[in-house]
């Protein structure tokens, strides 16, 4: 399998990897690529699709459509709480990269856990072939809350 994910002790627990790293640049952010390439172009694309990157939550309120996924990064990342105005909190961002080439950025817990199930059952992004087709939607919780979370189309 090829991906690389780079760790520190606030490891995000998502599988597989191939090597790891506790050395980032002297920093402690974890980071998962599911397919890294082997180009210097093709870490051009992966580090603007981590610094470009349309929130999903946007792209799902704007009518955005399936897309075909051909990678996912995922790091570490600090935002304020909501809940709480000045509190920083640090969370996983994970990253869908399209076969198109536009990439959208979560912190959602939903897509966490939801991009964890879709590794685990489908793979590394190498290993799937043109793509895996994906339809980001808002679903409500039994509290009547909406979330952010991605089917399989």
């Amino acid at each position: 399998m090829k991906g690389i994910i780079m760790q520190d002790t606030n490891d995000m627990g998502i599988v597989p990897i191939e090597r790891t790293t506790k050395d980032i640049v002297d920093s402690s952010e974890s980071l998962y690529v599911g397919s890294l390439g082997d180009t210097a172009e093709d870490k051009v694309k992966l580090f603007n699709a981590i610094n470009s990157a349309i929130p999903l939550r946007d792209y799902v309120k704007s009518g955005g459509k399936a897309f075909t996924c051909v990678n996912i990064i995922a790091h570490d990342a600090e935002f304020e709480d909501m809940n709480n105005p000045g509190v920083m909190l640090k969370k996983p961002r994970v990253i869908f990269i399209t076969d198109k080439g536009d990439s959208y950025a979560s912190p959602s817990p939903s897509i966490f856990s939801a991009t964890q199930r879709l590794l685990s059952i489908f793979g590394n992004p190498s290993q799937w072939g043109k793509g895996i087709n994906m339809l980001p939607k808002f679903a409500t919780s039994k509290r009547d809350l909406d979330y952010l979370t991605i089917e399989i189309v």
